[in-house]
């Protein structure tokens, strides 16, 4: 598994900070925020996903923003500038508001670490994806309580089997939590599609069709030769 240096450490915590608190505005968040990044890593190195950033309304409101500027400050902004192909969709549940932000096909290299230094790391490793992400296990106990009942949420999807990880697994998937998450999220994952299942199907139907006309060769041959006996 992959293990993070101290600056890349370093790294993992302001952005954790700034992905789940937002620091200016974390009191008065406190309960009322929900992050999530879902990526997709393709066997073509590139990645697709969604990040989203939803804060209370009233609270925004309370700070004399709304919710959808509030999320752009929290990092949806920054994101926007980074990705070559990226959307922005507003986004509102109940109280919480704020920005879903949409990319598709980014170079693998977007994820080095460079041009997004406090973000998810993924580099690739001969037929293997490796995933290093942040942490909030390095903050105070005051950053900590200002968290409440926050939802911050990770997940990745590798194109083929998930070897290693210290999250969920679901299929190809796995998700940290990263309110209870005690060590930096990370996996290691195929890089190539499976066998795709469509093409197992095919193979199956065209070994059964050439075995029933094989089948339907011999009788046909050996009522041919019956008639003949006959």
């Amino acid at each position: 598994m992959p293990n993070p240096t101290s600056s890349s450490r370093h790294a993992a915590v302001r952005f954790a900070r700034l992905f789940a608190l937002g620091l200016a505005v974390a009191g008065a968040l406190t309960g009322c925020l929900r992050v999530n990044a879902d990526l997709t890593l393709h066997s073509d190195d590139t990645v697709s996903g969604s990040y989203l950033y939803a804060v209370s309304e009233t609270k925004a409101n309370a700070l004399g923003v709304s919710g959808e500027d509030l999320a752009s400050q929290l990092g949806a902004g920054s994101l926007i500038d980074t990705f070559a192909h990226a959307t922005t969709t507003p986004f509102s549940d109940g109280d919480l508001s704020g920005t879903r932000v949409d990319f598709s096909n980014e170079p693998l290299a977007t994820f080095d670490g460079k041009k997004l230094a406090d973000e998810v790391v993924i580099v690739r490793e001969g037929g293997d994806f490796v995933v290093t992400g942040p942490t909030l296990g390095d903050l105070t106990p005051e950053d900590a309580a200002t968290l409440g009942d926050a939802q911050i949420t990770l997940a990745i999807t590798f194109p083929g089997k998930v070897g290693e990880h210290n999250g969920t697994l679901d299929g190809h998937t796995v998700t940290w939590d990263l309110t209870t998450a005690t060590e930096a999220p990370s996996a290691r994952g195929s890089a190539r599609d499976p066998f795709p299942l469509w093409v197992g199907i095919l193979v199956s139907a065209l070994a059964a069709a050439s075995i029933a006309g094989g089948a339907l060769w011999w009788i046909r041959r050996r009522r041919r030769a019956q008639a003949n006996q006959g």
